[in-house]
């Protein structure tokens, strides 16, 4: 048994402040994992949290908008739910795993991870992370089933098969190999109606880390074909710095300036990832000493001209005791006029056990 419990103060507003927002809540987690005998374990992840504050009070519909999309299942549940406060549970992960020698069953409520880049995955194609939600270390997870072979130490296949309420099916494969030192991955797969492969990679250039992903839609359910490619290089500077740098295509994507900010869908998705054609990313890192370390990056879309900055200084008060100052700023071109959306600030204090 393990977890943590995090509360987060949160303070928004627009370029003139005129209009500002400020919200809590306390996030609570538990994760319960029980192993009966060597090739059976049984895995119990739940999330509950505590909201009050302006969105709670202006958002009538607040408790559905915390459900994960990807969910077959409702296993969530709005203990308190009025107009001040939300008391809500969601059971996060409910899976048995069953392991006999190369072969590995996983079935239920789970995370299945297929990306091999940090900030966009492409391949992720059960459950996508939006790399804005910074409190979501566990990451979203689907409901179905995983099977993986183990063919060798350095490579394997796994088969998915995924169910997603009110929406279609995805059924994937992957096979994943090391050669040369670089990790590969090769994916196939029936998604929501269409079909899709694609590949990622992870290696080394030199001294830098180099990864990335690769996705073709073809036409089908409905939706046109659709590209989407991402590419990053790493690299550990002396004292301590660390810089990430990387690209994101999206041939989807706006590829011109927004005629309003409400036009930039950042409800990411597997395939709405941004929603820009072209996305670059910097991020620099640097761990100050024992104690303090932060962290900045920038987002920009050329074209479409969106910018975001993300900025966080962390704390540690103790081992398990941590506590995070938050930034990030919106900015885009609209009516030739280069202006800021909203800024959001967050102060998170968080205890793990």
């Amino acid at each position: 048994m393990n977890g943590y419990l995090k509360q987060l103060a949160i303070y928004s507003f627009n370029k003139n402040f005129d209009e500002h927002n400020s919200d809590y809540f306390i996030h609570h987690r538990l994760n319960l994992r029980y192993e009966p005998i060597e090739k059976i374990r049984l895995t119990a992840e739940f999330r509950n949290r505590l909201f009050w504050g302006g969105s709670v009070r202006n958002s009538p519909n607040f408790s559905e908008q915390l459900k994960n999309p990807n969910d077959q299942w409702n296993l969530q549940k709005a203990w308190i739910n009025n107009s001040s406060l939300v008391l809500h549970t969601s059971i996060e992960r409910l899976n048995l795993q069953y392991t006999q020698k190369k072969w590995d069953l996983r079935l239920g409520r789970q995370r299945i991870n297929w990306g091999m880049a940090t900030t966009w995955n492409p391949n992720d194609l059960m459950n996508a992370y939006n790399f804005l939600d910074f409190d979501y270390e566990e990451r979203p997870g689907v409901d179905g089933g995983r099977l993986q072979y183990q063919i060798s130490d350095l490579s394997n296949l796994q088969f998915v098969y995924t169910k997603i309420k009110d929406k279609k099916d995805i059924a994937a494969i992957r096979y994943f190999l090391n050669k040369n030192n670089y990790d590969l991955q090769f994916i196939g797969a029936w998604y929501k109606g269409r079909p899709t492969i694609g590949m990622g990679w992870a290696g080394i250039i030199g001294e830098s880390g180099f990864r990335g992903e690769i996705q073709q839609y073809f036409n089908g359910g409905g939706q046109k074909a659709q590209l989407n490619v991402t590419a990053e290089m790493d690299h550990l500077l002396k004292k301590g710095w660390y810089v990430n740098w990387g690209m994101l295509y999206n041939s989807n994507g706006l590829n011109r300036p927004l005629t309003g900010f409400d036009e930039a869908n950042l409800n990411l998705s597997a395939e709405n990832l941004m929603p820009a054609r072209w996305n670059f990313i910097g991020s620099l890192r640097k761990e100050i000493n024992m104690r303090w370390n932060g962290n900045f990056s920038l987002v920009y879309s050329p074209r479409m001209n969106l910018m975001i900055l993300i900025s966080n200084l962390r704390y540690e008060l103790a081992n398990n005791l941590e506590v995070d100052l938050i930034g990030q700023a919106f900015f885009a071109e609209l009516n030739s006029v280069f202006q800021s959306s909203r800024s959001i600030f967050f102060l998170r204090l968080k205890w793990s056990y």
